[in-house]
């Protein structure tokens, strides 16, 4: 039996970043004496161009190269801003709010329509 990552969760979006959580469910077999846990992978990438963000999961692991799109944080569910942090619940059911750094807002008009007056 295989086991395929899935993008089941709402992303969220600050600033030019989106983050995601996949899940990649457990094989459970009714033979076995214990269960597993789902895995799960947060990914994090740049609206405008799809590459990863420099240094964003650094507040997560300091060992993660400062390229990482992405990491096995086991995440479930939709994660949620606020204070500085992105808080989101583990698949063992444990609560996390690591501190997350954005990248400077865009700041820009439109560019759509021409003003008459």
């Amino acid at each position: 039996m295989c086991n395929y990552e899935q993008f089941v969760y709402n992303p969220l979006i600050l600033s030019t970043v989106v983050i995601f959580n996949s899940i990649l469910p457990a094989i459970d077999s009714p033979l076995a004496c214990s269960s597993e846990l789902d895995t799960g992978w947060s990914y994090a990438l740049d609206v405008r161009t799809g590459d990863a963000i420099p240094n964003f999961w650094q507040g997560y692991s300091s060992s993660l190269p400062s390229n990482t799109g992405g990491y096995q944080s086991n995440a479930t569910g939709t994660m949620y801003y606020a204070g500085g942090a992105a808080i989101y619940q583990d698949t063992g059911g444990q609560h996390h709010a690591p501190p997350i750094p954005l990248p400077p807002d865009i700041s820009g008009g439109r560019e759509t329509w021409v003003q008459i007056r």
